[in-house]
């Protein structure tokens, strides 16, 4: 979309803050319930939530409606999208685990590596890599990030800071 997030409002919440199960032992200190609410600067609102309990059944769906098309990811491993036509399978370039990998890692190495893969690249290369996000993208991340904990916090609409 490339316009900036201007308000959130959030709620965040640890539901299950141990899990235990065949592959060890987990403690959380981070949430695994998140609904926010907001608007990009040109008034476009915008909804996110997760309930990751309850992903453990039936995997989860990433939906994004644009005006240009939809994008719906499944479980990290299937992507399709439409431009107004039928939904066109989208090939996820596969990574190797490492072996080093605890059983309880192994399910976040396929959402970072790609990501740290690319942020290596840019830096060795000493140019950008494409689709990587830069330290610009960074901070604004992060201070839409605060807003939403601000947001929780207080139980109110919360304007991210710009700059």
């Amino acid at each position: 979309m490339n316009k900036p997030i201007v308000d959130v409002y959030a709620d965040l919440k640890t539901v299950v803050p141990k899990f235990e199960g065949p592959d060890g032992n987990e403690n959380r200190d981070a949430e695994d319930f998140f609904a926010i609410m907001g608007h990009f600067e040109d008034g476009t609102s915008f909804i996110a939530n997760l309930y990751y309990p309850a992903v453990r059944g039936s995997g989860w769906n990433l939906e994004i409606l644009g005006t240009k098309g939809t994008l719906i990811m499944k479980n990290d491993t299937d992507i399709t999208i439409s431009t107004g036509e039928e939904f066109q399978d989208i090939k996820i370039e596969e990574s190797e685990e490492s072996d080093q990998l605890t059983p309880l890692a192994k399910p976040y190495f396929k959402g970072l590596y790609p990501m740290f893969d690319s942020v290596y690249k840019s830096i060795s290369s000493h140019k950008p890599y494409p689709n990587t996000p830069t330290l610009i993208d960074g901070h604004l991340t992060q201070l839409v990030m605060d807003a939403i904990r601000e947001s929780a916090a207080k139980k109110t609409r919360t304007i991210v800071r710009q700059k």
